[in-house]
């Protein structure tokens, strides 16, 4: 995709970067949505939620893997902590808000609990 943008559309690299980019989360969102999550429906509000904890872990990332070094802590080391971080944070995003279980389509129904 990139090559295309490029040589073939002739945009900047930063822009294109930036389309491969959105692509590549628009579609990792229904790869995921589909095949971990096994969900044949997609929301608006979900592909909002996984664009705003992508942006999250990039920014854990970009933190980390610039504050790390600052210490004395070396740059690759800095950036695999970086990655791991982001991707705690992407792995907790997704199960706990974005697909998050129990979630009931309507807010006012009533959730009864065994033996109550």
């Amino acid at each position: 995709m990139l090559y295309v943008f490029v040589h073939t559309l002739r945009l900047h690299l930063g822009v294109a970067t930036l389309l491969v980019a959105e692509i590549a989360t628009i579609l990792r969102f229904f790869v995921t949505n589909l095949w971990v999550f096994d969900q044949t429906t997609s929301s608006a509000k979900g592909l909002w939620q996984f664009h705003c904890a992508n942006a999250g872990g990039f920014a854990i990332w970009w933190c980390i893997s610039n504050l790390l070094p600052r210490y004395g802590v070396h740059y690759m080391v800095a950036a695999t902590f970086g990655t791991a971080g982001s991707m705690g944070f992407n792995v907790f995003t997704s199960f706990f808000w974005i697909w998050r279980k129990g979630q009931s389509a309507n807010t006012n129904s009533v959730v009864i609990l065994d033996g109550e």
